[in-house]
Parts: structure tokens; C-alpha cells; sequence
């Protein structure tokens, strides 16, 4: 089982993508807050943004309060009417989620009294240049090198190599972020680009940051990330420790599609493929078929406990029905704690194996043949 954080992708993605454009300078002072200038062809009709002052709390948030905390942020519209549309900046440091119609953009941190210039190319893709930020305006020593192996470690980039691969360039990276980190221990982009990265050397590197790091904008997302993280390490060695010694499952109860409630223990004396999915998953989707095939050859001795995470009820409802699953559907929300009915999911689909007397004998992340393999060898044991 590979370990890979999660965390919020789509969050991360957005946040983190705005130091990956080039520093434009616009020249003289300019009134505090933020310029969002469309010199392309395509133009939005409004610019909508979420706005919310930074946390101050660095002790109690995970990840998933912090970014909560940005998305119910005080909405703001604006009509675009010309080339130009600015807005002021806030009275304590902010963060400004920013969408142009229903494409979303980066999230922008800003000051009072500091000014930033969005230049937008296009919209759909999304190209765009940022000036007047500290994240720019600061030399930082093996920021491009770092940025390169960062891209390459985004999930949506993961396919593209081996495990042997992923693991040179992840230590690639680190080494170019120990580089960044004991050189400049507070700066602001240093800050900003441990926040960017999803795996575990977040909470070592943290380590290493100089107390006036604590001043910059992304320390507080990078406290609730380094929790989170923690949080994650600590879930995914007690899953480990299960695995490995073949210890009684997590019972749960959870609805089904017509409202009753399931044990999941409720299925002792037979093999059990628990498989964690959503809606929105592809992989979790092209996994049906192969479940299907196997479901039907081995129905008299297995069972197959699909349990949707997070999805809308009405969505749900309507890929069981489409995909005509036979196994026992269920939903569940996913937990303030970072489980999913008790079990640490931090990728989809997420899928365990369940003895007959309720132990756990293998888990599995992602969507491939081998899991598959693995689990006809037990049920032929």
C-alpha cells in the first residue's frame, strides 16, 4: 500500500498553481487590493469571489477546517463591464477564492494596503500571470527546481511513472525543499511551498522553519496542513497494523439505498471486498466491471459492500441504478476526523478485504489487476 496524502486536491491545486505563473511588473503603487485585468479574448460576464480573513487559529484546525473556513467566506459578485475590474482590499490579511463564471481561478492571499495584478490571457484553460506579491517579489534559491519536481508529484501526473520513478523524483524534491528550508527558514515562499506539497515530509520540515515564519500568510494553512498530515500518518499506521497482523475489522452501521440500516459485521462466515468509492471517480467506475465478472463467480462465498463517500443521495442513487450494481450500496458522509465510517479513505477508490471471521487481510489504493488477483487467491484459499 503506497503512502500517498491526499488531502483537499482541488483546493491544493488552485491555491498552489498561482506561484507557478510568471512575475509580471506593473509598475507604480496602486490602490490596495486586487486588479484582475483580461487582455485576451475571452472576457466572464463577473468575477465571484469568496472572501475570508486568515485564520489566526494555528493550534486546533485541520486542512479541511481552514479551507471550510475560506469556502463560507463573505460572497462578493462583480460585474465585468470593461478590460478592468478591481476590488479593495480588507481591513487583516485575506484570502480571496476567485472564480471568472464557473471557472474557478487561484486562491490569492494579499494584505492590507499590498496590491495584486491578476493579467488573464484565458479562461478556458486557465492562463493568467501575477505580480505585487511577496510570492514574487522574493529570490528564492531552488524554487524553479523544486517547482518541477512538485508537478511531477501532483496526482493527476502520478501515472505517468513507476513506483521506482515517483520515489526518485519525490526525493529529488525534498532535497531541493531541505535546501530552501535551511537557507531561508521564514521566508514567505519557502512557507508557501511546503503548504503545496502532499506527501509526509511536511511535519519534518515544519521543524526546521525559523519562529518569524509564523508571520507570513500561508503559515496558518500550513499548521492545519501539518496536522492533517499527522492525523493521516497516525490513521494509515493503525490500518497498516491490521493489515499486517490480520485484526478484526471496523464494524459500522450505515443506510442503504432504501433507507435501512446495514452492519457490516452482520455478514460473518462469508468474504468481504469493502470498496470505497465515489460518484466522480473514474477509476472507481471502470473497477464495476471487473467487480461485476468476479462478483458472479464467487456470489456464494463473498459479498461486495460498496459505500459511497460524501456523495449528494440523489447522485448516488442514480449511478447504483445506471451501473446496476448487485452488491449491497450504501452511503456515507465523510467524518470531521478525516475517516469514512471509520476507516482512514484518502483516495478512490480505497478497497479491503475482510476474512470470514472479520479480519482484515489486504487493503488496497487505486484501481488495477492485481488487487484483483490477490483477492482470488483468497477467496480459493
Amino acid at each position: 500500500m503506497r503512502n500517498i496524502f491526499i488531502g483537499l486536491l482541488g483546493f491544493m491545486a488552485l491555491v498552489c498553481s498561482c506561484a507557478s505563473k510568471k512575475a509580471v511588473n506593473m509598475g507604480a503603487a496602486k490602490r490596495p487590493g486586487i486588479s484582475f485585468i483580461f487582455n485576451g479574448t475571452q472576457r466572464p460576464d463577473s468575477v465571484i469571489l469568496r472572501v475570508a480573513g486568515v485564520p489566526a487559529d494555528t493550534s486546533s484546525l485541520f486542512l479541511n477546517d481552514y479551507v471550510g473556513i475560506l469556502q463560507n467566506g463573505r460572497r462578493v459578485a462583480v460585474a465585468v463591464a470593461g478590460d478592468t475590474v478591481s476590488v479593495g482590499a480588507e481591513a487583516v490579511p485575506s484570502a480571496f477564492m476567485v472564480q471568472f463564471d464557473y471557472y474557478s481561478a487561484p486562491t490569492l492571499y494579499i494584505r492590507p494596503g499590498e496590491h495584486i495584478d491578476m493579467v488573464v490571457s484565458s479562461i478556458s484553460p486557465m492562463k493568467y500571470e501575477i505580480s505585487d506579491t511577496p510570492l514574487y517579489d522574493e529570490e528564492l534559491p531552488y524554487a524553479d527546481e523544486a517547482d518541477d519536481f512538485r508537478y511531477k508529484t501532483f496526482r493527476f501526473a502520478r501515472s505517468k511513472w513507476t513506483d521506482v520513478q515517483y520515489d526518485s523524483i519525490t526525493a529529488a524534491h525534498r532535497r531541493f525543499l531541505r535546501k530552501m528550508v535551511t537557507e531561508r527558514p521564514a521566508s514567505e515562499r519557502v512557507v508557501y511551498h511546503l503548504f503545496c506539497i502532499e506527501d509526509e515530509f511536511v511535519p519534518e520540515a515544519f521543524e526546521c522553519l525559523a519562529p518569524e515564519a509564523a508571520n507570513t500568510l500561508y503559515y496558518p494553512a500550513l499548521c492545519a496542513k501539518r496536522k492533517s498530515v499527522l492525523r493521516t500518518m497516525a490513521q494509515r499506521q493503525m490500518m497498516d497494523n491490521i493489515v499486517e497482523n490480520g485484526l478484526p475489522c471496523i464494524d459500522f452501521n450505515l443506510p442503504d439505498s432504501t433507507g435501512t440500516q446495514f452492519t457490516l459485521s452482520s455478514l460473518r462466515g462469508k468474504w468481504v471486498l469493502l470498496d470505497f468509492w465515489t460518484t466522480w471517480c473514474g477509476p472507481c467506475r471502470r473497477g464495476f466491471a471487473t467487480m461485476k465478472e468476479i462478483y458472479g463467480r464467487y456470489s456464494d462465498r463473498m459479498e461486495i459492500v460498496a459505500v459511497a463517500c460524501g456523495d449528494h443521495e440523489a447522485e448516488w442513487k442514480r449511478v447504483v441504478e445506471d451501473y446496476e450494481l448487485p452488491w449491497v450500496n450504501l452511503l456515507a458522509a465523510n467524518g470531521p476526523d478525516g475517516t469514512v465510517a471509520g476507516y482512514p479513505v484518502r483516495s478512490y477508490p480505497t478497497k479491503i478485504i475482510i476474512d470470514p471471521d472479520g479480519n482484515v487481510r489486504d487493503m488496497h489504493i487505486g484501481e488495477d489487476e492485481e488487487f484483483y488477483s490477490t483477492l482470488e487467491d483468497l477467496l480459493n484459499e
